[in-house]
């Protein structure tokens, strides 16, 4: 709609800001695109029973849950589909496919070669394995310092993600849409939760560089950055369709749990009823 301002239902004081309550960046955009294009009515009417479930005051402790949950965490204003897009783009070890035997071959050498030393047989073996790792580092330096810049900005959505949805996996609902929003977080047997989580692992673990002195160690003996981008992509290939999927169902939530907030506390609104009659 272009007049959205001037009808209130955006910016300062608007219907919006009255409705909306969490504050992830993804439920923050579905809310503002149902109210800038209106649904079919069978749409409206599987969201309006949705948010009715929601309101009943036995669903009170669980709702206020699930909006409180992702204010625990930072949420920058970075874009979680962008970051998404841009790991589809990347694939070091497809483009490098002998980096890939050098990440799990190189540090037993160098670790073997280390420990030869010690116990009296020529350093010039181990120094030489150290000094092929400071190497490569050096080579792929911009695209380790792109993993991590790009991975560490979403590292706190990913752990909120994963307790969100954590919170609507285990719940169950009577109202269709909301059961198969909860549903279709599996596939399979493994919750979309699960697949955030591991990411969220390993993002940790990849910040482990921001210590100069661990990270000097680490990627000279260890490789560390090219360990952990390995795991990225090994995440991406496994799971990246399936949280994409995921974080949809949940930005098609967090608007409902807005809506159904709003609702209970204004129990005396009245509820709009859909007609065919003009």
């Amino acid at each position: 709609l272009p007049y959205t301002s001037d009808l209130d239902i955006s910016g300062p004081d608007s219907l919006f800001q009255l409705m909306y309550r969490s504050v992830t960046s993804i439920g923050k955009l579905r809310l503002a695109q149902w109210f800038r294009q209106a649904a079919p009515t069978p749409e409206v009417l599987r969201r309006q029973e949705a948010v009715a479930e929601l309101a009943q005051p036995d669903q009170q402790e669980w709702l206020q849950q699930a909006i409180v949950k992702p204010m625990h965490y930072k949420h920058t204003e970075a874009n979680t589909q962008e970051f998404f897009d841009w790991l589809r783009e990347q694939d070091l070890y497809k483009a490098h496919p002998w980096l890939k035997l050098l990440v799990f071959v190189l540090p037993v050498l160098t670790l073997a070669a280390i420990a030869a030393w010690f116990y009296g047989y020529s350093g010039y073996i181990a120094v030489g394995f150290l000094a092929i790792q400071y190497l490569l580092g050096l080579k792929f330096q911009k695209q380790r310092d792109d993993y991590y810049d790009k991975s560490i900005g979403m590292y706190e959505a990913m752990q909120s993600y994963t307790d969100q949805l954590q919170h609507l996996e285990a719940h169950s609902f009577k109202a269709p849409l909301l059961e198969e929003i909860r549903t279709r977080l599996f596939k399979g047997n493994t919750p979309t939760s699960n697949a955030i989580g591991k990411v969220a692992t390993i993002i940790d673990y990849f910040s482990w560089r921001l210590s100069t002195l661990m990270s000097f160690f680490l990627n000279t003996i260890l490789m560390w950055d090219f360990v952990w981008i390995y795991r990225i992509e090994s995440w991406k290939a496994e799971h990246l369709d399936q949280v994409e999927n995921g974080l949809d169902l949940l930005a098609e939530f967090e608007p409902l749990g807005s809506m159904a907030g709003y609702q209970y506390a204004q129990p005396h609104y009245a509820i709009p009823e859909l007609s065919a009659i003009p």
